[in-house]
């Protein structure tokens, strides 16, 4: 018989109490998760990185990253006084990527996005322009003149 508070059940030659049962699902579960951190801990990648910064405001930095799988990503950045330039991208091994460059100064913020990414097309949104390099494809991003104060524009390629 069980000890009082221990669920019992029943099995072909006799009685196994829920404490191991219990016991063994542990165990169970610990060899798996054991089994799966070896699997992927064999996998490594590798990252760079730069860093700069002075004592005028003027900075700089750099990284890019590859996993053990094949996918990258990565971003760069300079600023002084007000003004910045930068990028960043990133790579699946399944063959998707989008890069982004961008500027920010006394003219706002401007990005450039390219990919190929499913669902993606060429567009202009918000002086952005997004281009879909799936089909190798690309529209020339012009001047953008507003007329009329009413949000129209007159696009000049």
């Amino acid at each position: 018989m069980p000890a009082d508070g221990v669920t019992a059940i029943g099995c072909s030659n006799g009685v196994f109490d829920m404490a191991i049962i219990r016991d063994i699902l542990i165990a169970a579960g610990y060899v798996f998760s054991l089994a799966l951190a070896g699997h992927y801990g064999d996998h490594g990648g590798h990252s760079t990185n730069l860093r700069h910064q002075d004592d005028y405001g003027n900075y700089e930095f750099k990284y890019d990253i590859k996993d053990g799988y094949g996918n990258v990503n990565g971003r760069q950045e300079k600023g002084s006084h007000g003004h910045v330039l930068g990028a960043y991208y990133l790579g699946e091994i399944d063959g998707r990527h989008r890069s982004v460059e961008y500027q920010a100064d006394k003219l706002g913020f401007r990005a450039a996005i390219k990919t190929n990414e499913p669902g993606t097309k060429t567009s202009e949104p918000a002086f952005a322009p997004y281009i879909n390099t799936a089909y190798g494809k690309s529209i020339p991003s012009g001047a953008i003149h507003a007329t009329h104060g009413h949000g129209e524009y007159d696009e000049h390629y």
